[in-house]
Parts: C-alpha cells; structure tokens; sequence
C-alpha cells in the first residue's frame, strides 16, 4: 500500500518499526509527504539499510546517545529522532534511486 493512504492507522502497516507511532506529537511516517506515492515495501528495504549507516547526531548532545530527557530542552525524543534520521535517509536513497 502506498504510505500516503495508511493514514494513521498505527500498527496496520509494515513500517511501524520505523515510526513514532502511539505519540501523538511524534514522527508518523504516513504524515509525511515525501512518502506519499512510495510503497510501505520500498520503504521498509531502504529503512532496513539505515540502521547500518550512520546518523547525524544531536548537535546539542553530539552524540546519538540521547535518552528521553531531550525532549525537555528542546530535542525530540530518541525514537522520535531516530526516525526522522531513517526517513532522512531513505527520502536521500529514493533521490538517488530517482536520479
């Protein structure tokens, strides 16, 4: 299914583990719109490559060892961070793909 019609229906797709899903202020891939025509498969083969590349870090903590605590001064939540970074990258492999 393409991710633009999942439409927060949390927990019935194959890319939950890549989203904050149950937060209501958290990342929700389905919002995103340089997702809206891509396959819930093509992003979860990408979003399986992510974890071996690396993120950028928090430039507050520099490090990608944050805990919940970012959330408090100013930084989103480590979930939340970690999957914007996998969306970042798989938006960055579908340009390539694209190209």
């Amino acid at each position: 299914m393409k991710i633009g019609k999942l439409d927060m229906h949390c927990g019935e797709c194959r890319i939950i583990d890549y989203c904050c899903h149950g937060n209501a202020t958290g990342y929700a891939i389905c919002t995103d719109s340089r997702f809206k025509d891509v396959d819930e498969e093509v992003y979860s083969k990408i979003a399986d490559r992510a974890t071996f590349e690396p993120f950028q870090h928090c430039e507050k903590h520099e490090t990608l060892e944050c805990d919940d605590d970012r959330e408090s001064d100013g930084c989103d939540s480590w979930s939340d961070y970690k999957a914007k970074q996998i969306a970042d990258f798989v938006a960055n492999k579908l340009k390539e793909i694209a190209e």
